[in-house]
C-alpha cells in the first residue's frame, strides 16, 4: 500500500470508484469476511432486534458524570496513562462506574438491566449477558442470585477451551428462566 503519502495519493478520494475498486483488489485476496445469513442462514432464528427495547440510550446521573469528568481531568494532569489508558477508564465509568469509583456510585446501566431481566424472568426466557471485565462479570453472577435466585453460568477466558460448550450446551439445555454470562471474546468463539 506504500506509505501514508502514497496511500493518500492512490486511495484518498472516496468518491472515485476506480481507486475504491483497486484499492479492493489489493486488500480483498487478505480480507476474508464471512457473514452469518449467508454461511448459517439454516440454523438461525429469525433476527429480532427491538432498537427502543435492547439499544436503550441510557442518561449518565450527576455522579457518574462527575467520574467521567474527573477521570478526564487526571489524564491531564498525569500523561502518563496515555490515551488508550484513558479510554479505557471512561469504557468503565460507562458501562460499570462502581469499578472506578472510591465509593460506592449509582449506575444507570445495572438499573435497566435489573428491570429487563425481571421481564425476561416473568416471560421464562433465557438471556445472554456479554461483561468485559472478570471482576463485572464476578459482580454480575452474586447479584443475579441474590435478586433472581438463580445461578448465572459464565464464559469467559478462564473457563477452559473443553468446558465452554459443556456450559453452553447446559445453558441450552435448561428450561424457563436461565441467564448466561459472557465474556466478549470467548462468547465470540
Amino acid at each position: 500500500l506504500g506509505d501514508l503519502s502514497q496511500f493518500d495519493q492512490k486511495h484518498a478520494d472516496d468518491g472515485d470508484a476506480e481507486a475504491l475498486e483497486r484499492l479492493r483488489n489489493l486488500v480483498g485476496p487478505r480480507i476474508l469476511r464471512r457473514m452469518k445469513r449467508r454461511t448459517m442462514a439454516d440454523q438461525l432464528p429469525p433476527l429480532h432486534d427491538s432498537e427502543a427495547r435492547h439499544r436503550p440510550r441510557l442518561q449518565m446521573d450527576r455522579h457518574q458524570a462527575s467520574l467521567y469528568d474527573q477521570v478526564v481531568h487526571d489524564k491531564s494532569q498525569d500523561g502518563k496513562q496515555g490515551s488508550f489508558g484513558m479510554l479505557h477508564r471512561l469504557f468503565q465509568v460507562c458501562a460499570c462506574p462502581g469499578m472506578v469509583a472510591d465509593t460506592p456510585i449509582s449506575d444507570p446501566k445495572r438499573a435497566w438491566l435489573w428491570g429487563l431481566l425481571r421481564d425476561i424472568q416473568r416471560a421464562g426466557e433465557k438471556v445472554l449477558i456479554f461483561a468485559e471485565w472478570y471482576e463485572l462479570q464476578d459482580q454480575l453472577t452474586r447479584e443475579i442470585a441474590e435478586r433472581f435466585s438463580v445461578f448465572a453460568d459464565r464464559v469467559n477466558g478462564k473457563v477452559p477451551a473443553g468446558e465452554r460448550l459443556e456450559r453452553v450446551d447446559r445453558f441450552n439445555a435448561s428450561k424457563g428462566f436461565a441467564v448466561l454470562i459472557l465474556g466478549p471474546r470467548a462468547g465470540g468463539v
